[in-house]
């Protein structure tokens, strides 16, 4: 009887299938069969849904011009975005590229409008980041609110700066910066959504120093009889 163990019959096989979980294992690492691939895509998936639904939100502020909401989805997008692309986004630098934009539409927002809409945006900007803080350490928005609120040094002009600066000059800034926000991912949703936003906040600024030069120019003439 033939010694099974000698021959070939069994030694091919065996070392066949021996080389081939070799081969296999050095071509396929065993943390190639974890799943962080996946996991990425659901992270960018529920990322880019939120972002989504700030920028609907954003857009149905349209209607009531609504510059207390925007400012509050506007930081919330920051937040968004910066952890979404792994970019910073300067607030500073994106209010110089408003301006140029603005310009290059032959719109001239002027230097005190300007200095207003800083001071009440820095004021919001904190207000945000107390919120964020309170939020973080387990307390709701209202418990964050009532805080905040008693904290007077914080925002003791915040009444006389909005009724200063026209709500149409806030909005229209406001959501064109939402706009520019977007534009530095380079996402073709977030760039798409970004220049309709630019392109409202420019239109709606338009307007709105149209119609301040014809009440003038009326006032003017009035002022002539």
């Amino acid at each position: 009887m033939p010694n099974i163990f000698n021959s070939s019959l069994f030694v091919r096989p065996v070392l066949g299938t021996i080389l081939c979980a070799f081969s296999f294992s050095s071509i396929a690492p065993i943390h190639a069969f974890e799943f962080p691939i996946q996991i990425d895509v659901v992270d960018d998936a529920l990322a880019m849904s939120r972002i989504e639904k700030l920028v609907s939100k954003i857009k149905k502020t349209k209607k009531t011009q609504d510059v207390e909401a925007c400012m509050k989805y506007l930081f919330e997008l920051k937040d968004e975005l910066q952890d979404f692309g792994g970019i910073k986004i300067s607030i500073d630098q994106c209010i110089n590229d408003a301006q140029k934009q603005l310009k290059s539409n032959g719109i001239i927002v002027s230097k005190k409008e300007w200095k207003l809409y800083k001071s009440m945006l820095n004021k919001k900007s904190k207000k945000s980041k107390h919120q964020k803080t309170c939020t973080t350490i387990g307390l709701s928005l209202d418990q964050a609110d009532a805080l905040f609120s008693s904290m007077k040094s914080n925002y003791e002009d915040d009444e006389e700066i909005e009724i200063e600066l026209p709500v149409r000059v806030s909005y229209g800034i406001t959501i064109t910066l939402c706009g520019i926000f977007l534009c530095c991912l380079r996402n073709p949703y977030c760039v798409n959504a970004g220049k309709y936003l630019i392109a409202t906040g420019v239109g709606m600024l338009g307007d709105y120093y149209v119609d301040r030069k014809e009440e003038d120019y009326n006032e003017g003439r009035k002022d002539e009889r």
